[in-house]
């Protein structure tokens, strides 16, 4: 039996969202399809609607998350504005393909168009349908959906905010939206104030965590803080050049300071294995079978050089580093992910999305800079006191064979 109009379109949008979608698309995905198809049926339900229009909406809600299927093409820019056209534009090919009525497709546009947060439907079927898409802030998951939205936007840098911020735009927004349907003001109405009360609660929470942070990290009470957040806001605007040359200067010599230790302690590994292969080979070896005391500047020099170039490999050899920081210490701003040893072990995917997170705050980016650069400087310390620990066991050495040499050749 031939298909109908709903049955081809839920069989396409189907395919598309889930085969289709890029992998960063983590809340418009077949989930949020399917809710929103029933979110439409719900309410449509609650409505005087007749059966062509039901079908209508429901169309539209299968079709509405196909347009994310282009997501990549429009990173950093406005991404949902960007989607509904991609949506438009793939839904009339798809439409039209399989001969549906063109005015049908012309209300499903309209529909679309009015799906943004600052439009205003102009009727019946546009409300319900801008009441359908803000049901799952009315839904007892609807804390989680949020997080999954804010991952999603992040990931594709469509927004510049951090989660305490994209909490207080959420507030805003809620505040100031109203269902249109009866069902959406007597029903989710409510349910929507709880999720407000809930994200209200996140907010002070890390308000409260921040904070802590802040006055652990530098021992002042919250007076203090209190005066100093005041003086940042109001001091003068900060000359951002100055810092990137700061800090593009201080990372220079650093990285010169690392090769250059990195040079010498090669350079002793060098010298100390000729010298000791050389002693052990051409000196030590040929009298085993008859050792004497003539031999004791030949062993002192051998064990030195093997104990200096112990140290000098020691200098230069990598340490062994984790690989990977968990979500929890991204966002406690604990994870410093610009050097490759803290994140080797991470997907691209949880990469790109606390790299992001670095991104869109400040505070966390200069933080960040500033652990690389002083775990660089201790990393440098520890190959600095290895190549004088090997430095000073050659000189010894060197200096403690010359002297039994002098006093095996003149004294005994």
């Amino acid at each position: 039996m031939e298909m109908n109009f709903l049955n081809k379109v839920e069989f396409f949008a189907t395919n598309l969202i889930v085969n289709e979608l890029p992998d960063n698309v983590l809340y418009h995905d077949i989930s949020f399809t399917h809710r929103l198809v029933a979110a439409v049926k719900e309410l449509s339900q609650n409505e005087e609607l007749t059966e062509e229009e039901k079908e209508i909406l429901t169309i539209t809600a299968w079709l509405y998350a196909t347009g994310y299927k282009d997501a990549e093409m429009f990173k950093g820019k406005k991404m949902f504005s960007s989607c509904i056209v991609c949506t438009q534009q793939i839904s009339k090919q798809f439409l039209d393909s399989i001969d549906y009525p063109s005015k049908n497709t012309a209300i499903i546009f309209n529909i679309l168009n009015n799906t943004t947060p600052k439009s205003t439907p102009s009727n019946k079927l546009e409300e319900l349908f801008k009441d359908a898409l803000y049901m799952d802030f009315a839904r007892s998951k609807g804390l989680k959906f949020i997080k999954r939205m804010y991952k999603e936007l992040l990931l594709f840098n469509d927004v510049s905010i951090i989660k305490k911020n994209w909490y207080q735009y959420l507030i805003d927004l809620l505040e100031n939206h109203h269902f249109y349907t009866n069902y959406g003001k007597t029903d989710l109405e409510p349910k929507k104030h709880r999720l407000i009360k809930e994200i209200k609660k996140n907010y002070k929470d890390l308000e409260n965590v921040e904070r802590v942070a802040v006055r652990k990290e530098l021992n002042v009470s919250d007076e203090e803080l209190k005066k100093l957040k005041k003086n940042l806001n109001n001091s003068k605007e900060i000359d951002f050049r100055s810092i990137q040359t700061l800090f593009r200067t201080t990372s220079r010599n650093h990285y010169t300071l690392n090769q250059m230790v990195d040079r010498k302690a090669n350079i002793m590994i060098s010298i100390n294995a000729i010298i000791v292969s050389l002693l052990i080979g051409k000196v030590i070896a040929p009298t085993l079978g008859g050792l004497n005391v003539e031999l004791i500047p030949v062993f002192i020099m051998a064990i030195s050089g093997g104990i200096s170039m112990f140290y000098s490999i020691l200098a230069i050899k990598p340490d062994e580093t984790h690989g990977e920081f968990s979500e929890e210490e991204v966002r406690n701003k604990k994870g410093n992910l610009l050097y490759f040893g803290n994140f080797h072990n991470m997907q691209y995917k949880n990469y790109e999305w606390a790299f992001l997170q670095i991104l869109n705050d400040k505070d966390y980016l200069y933080s960040s800079m500033i652990r690389d650069i002083y775990y660089l400087g201790q990393k440098i310390k520890k190959k600095h006191d290895r190549l004088r620990t090997s430095l000073n066991v050659f000189l010894i050495g060197t200096s403690l064979t010359i002297v039994s040499f002098i006093i095996l050749k003149f004294f005994i």
